[in-house]
């Protein structure tokens, strides 16, 4: 793509100075040069306004394919923005429900805070007596005689 801009500004710079001029034979002209006849300049200039035109063309089709694609691109982030939009909102308002079965399970349990203490109290004594039970059993087979 490069290469056919390069050539086509090369063409038109070097045909640009290129002027068509009346020269009978035996006249003299004051720049050296290629004189052009008018149906030669007039197939320069019409090539030029051909590739111009194509150019163009190229141009005008390559922006509507990144139009095209950055369109897609900006509906698919829409889309993918709203699918998280409704997942936070499920995921929020599944949080809330939560916390106000939680709440409403400790406003309940909060009549009932006595039997949490004796349960700690009872859990306390237990691991109390089972520990002095192992120690016991630990000393009882130390002193037993080997076999």
């Amino acid at each position: 793509m490069n290469r056919f801009f390069t050539f086509v500004f090369v063409l038109f710079f070097a045909f640009s100075s290129a002027a068509s001029v009346n020269v009978q034979p035996g006249d003299q002209v004051t720049e050296a040069g290629v004189l052009l006849t008018n149906e030669e300049a007039a197939k320069i200039v019409a090539d030029k306004r051909v590739a111009n035109e194509r150019c163009d063309e190229k141009i005008d089709y390559a922006k509507k394919v990144e139009n095209a694609d950055s369109g897609l691109k900006i509906k698919n982030l829409e889309t993918d923005l709203k699918a998280e939009k409704e997942k936070s909102e499920v995921i929020i308002a599944s949080k809330e429900k939560e916390l106000d079965r939680a709440y409403e399970l400790l406003e309940k349990e909060q009549g009932k805070g006595n039997n949490f203490l004796i349960g700690s109290v009872v859990g306390v004594i237990s691991a109390a007596v089972v520990s002095t039970a192992i120690f016991f059993a630990a000393v009882q087979i130390t002193k037993m005689e080997p076999l």
